[in-house]
């Protein structure tokens, strides 16, 4: 069929599944230095591109 092509991605985010801090509270007050956001669980994305 020509020119066309199949590509295929894997990707795996956090594999050490560590809660790294990603934002915190920088207000002086009782919540100064609270994580507001940590990072997720661990993540696998499958994924495929097909050109033509």
């Amino acid at each position: 069929m020509g020119k066309s092509k199949v590509r295929a991605n894997f990707d795996v985010y956090n594999l050490s599944n560590r809660s790294n801090v990603l934002n915190m509270t920088t207000r002086f007050g009782p919540q100064w230095l609270q994580p507001i956001q940590i990072m997720g669980g661990r993540l696998l994305k499958l994924s495929a591109q097909f050109d033509f």
